[in-house]
């Protein structure tokens, strides 16, 4: 128990095989936010060629965006961080992937609010209809 506590009042311990796996996270975190990224870019040229849907395709970019921004931050700067050993930069780079699954909860929970209060509305007009 003793030495648990010298650990955390020492802090979390970086080892070698733990750098390795933040800098394949790190390697993945941008690619996905990359590839992210593009299949929004791509969905958003094919609304403006067709000309529909445009205010909601607006609206998933701009989400894209913003997600990744917070997820090539945190690849980026934590790939910085193993190299250079800078624990403030590491810190940083978490802190954006806080960040970045605190927006994506957020989201997801008015994405199913949304759905939830749909199934409500169909269910209320449909009873009435019978």
């Amino acid at each position: 128990m003793e030495q648990d506590k010298n650990y955390l009042e020492a802090g979390l311990p970086v080892t070698p095989g733990i750098k390795r796996e933040l800098g394949i996270a790190a390697t993945w975190a941008k690619v996905l936010a990359i590839i992210s990224l593009a299949g929004s870019l791509i969905s958003f040229a094919q609304v403006l060629k067709l000309g529909q849907n445009f205010f909601s395709q607006l609206i998933s970019l701009a989400i894209s965006i913003v997600l990744f921004i917070f997820l090539i931050r945190f690849g980026m700067k934590t790939k910085d961080a193993l190299q250079h050993e800078d624990d403030a930069k590491l810190a940083d780079g978490f802190t954006d992937l806080k960040t970045y699954f605190q927006v994506y909860g957020i989201l997801m929970i008015i994405v199913i609010s949304l759905v939830v209060l749909v199934a409500v509305f169909v269910g209320a007009v449909a009873s009435t209809r019978l």
